[in-house]
């Protein structure tokens, strides 16, 4: 079995916040993301959103503070210098007001 040092010793990551809040549903959301890294080998490793990396840095200079701009729910993913990913979180956005839809009054159709 593991012992409890050993557990708390895993890699492990935090993204904080990980929900933006827009104004508009479908409007794009700007908001900064703080990403520590904890209990990693040293070496470089990349973050990226939805598959393009955005920011290359080692363990060392970690925490990382990101200006993040999304229109829809991305994945941001941490790769070693391999490009493997290693911890993956998705960020949501959130609206205030939802789309405004006009419900129809009446049904398009009658019997009589």
């Amino acid at each position: 079995m593991f012992s409890p040092s050993a557990i708390g010793q895993s890699p492990q990551w935090q993204v904080q916040p990980s929900i933006c809040i827009s104004q508009q549903a479908g409007e794009s959301c700007e908001f900064e993301v703080e990403v520590t890294l904890l209990n990693l080998p040293t070496g470089q490793y990349c973050l990226a959103l939805a598959d393009l990396v955005i920011r290359c840095a080692s363990a060392a200079q970690s925490p990382l503070k990101l200006s993040i701009k999304i229109n829809k729910n991305s994945e941001l993913s941490l790769l070693n210098s391999a490009q493997k990913k290693l911890f993956n979180i998705t960020l949501l956005v959130k609206s205030q007001q939802a789309n405004m839809q006009r419900r129809r009054l009446r049904n398009p159709w009658s019997l009589f």
